[in-house]
């Protein structure tokens, strides 16, 4: 009878630990999706700013003049972020259409 309490015993110890490892395991795993995930919004809100910062430029630009056009980069960088900026017309004398992008 004391054999079988023995044996029982390390059963249960080796259950324990096993899912103790994987509960670990799942923890570790959550925590480094997390951190992926953080680094990624962190570089999607700088390229987001990058952008604001790009359309205030190329509206202060058109605010000296106002036939300015360019559909190609202008070369703008922003906090080492590439930011290709459009001016298109087609909507009467003054530029319709100001975009921006990120190159992130």
């Amino acid at each position: 009878m004391v054999h079988n309490r023995h044996g029982a015993a390390l059963g249960m110890a080796i259950v324990v630990a096993l899912i103790t490892g994987i509960a670990a395991y799942t923890v570790l795993i959550v925590a480094m999706s997390q951190a992926k995930q953080s680094g990624f919004q962190g570089a999607r809100t700088r390229a987001r700013y990058a952008v604001e910062a790009a359309l205030v430029w190329a509206n202060q630009q058109l605010s000296k003049d106002s036939t300015l056009t360019f559909s190609a980069n202008p070369d703008i960088t922003i906090n080492d972020i590439p930011v290709d900026v459009t001016i298109a017309t087609g909507c009467g004398t003054l530029p319709c259409k100001v975009t921006a992008k990120a190159n992130y």
